[in-house]
């Protein structure tokens, strides 16, 4: 059965872009360090001002950082991403412009194709 839903996913993440595919994945697993892993995340974008002229560079200087404490490369890109947007994204009043200062500092970053993917997942998904 798991193996079955694995393979879903996997289709899905093709057709579709990755659009959380790993933490679906480690969910789907049994991780229960993914939780912790957004956390992290969370903890980690409090130190980060968005309003920084040189954001995109920040970013780029923080991705080794997530990936280490949010479950490796692929992981840790996608939650590094994910959580930075869905932040601004995910509550009754959304702010949308901040949401779309990191997308647009994430793709014009030196970050990896994986984090500037799910920059891009994430902003379809968000409609920004």
């Amino acid at each position: 059965m798991v193996v079955v839903l694995l393979h879903v996913l996997e289709i899905i993440r093709l057709k579709n872009g990755n659009k959380m595919y790993y933490t679906k994945k480690e969910l789907m697993d049994g991780n229960s360090q993914v939780v912790e892993y957004y956390k992290n995340a969370r903890i980690m974008w409090e130190q980060i001002d968005i309003s920084d002229i040189n954001l995109r560079e920040v970013l780029f200087s923080k991705q080794l950082d997530f990936e280490k404490a949010c479950g490796g490369r692929g992981m840790g890109a996608e939650i590094m991403v994910w959580s930075g947007i869905m932040q601004y994204m995910n509550n009754d009043t959304p702010n949308i412009q901040s949401a779309k200062t990191i997308y647009n500092a994430f793709i014009d970053s030196n970050c990896n194709n994986e984090v500037k993917q799910a920059a891009r997942d994430a902003a379809k998904e968000y409609g920004i």
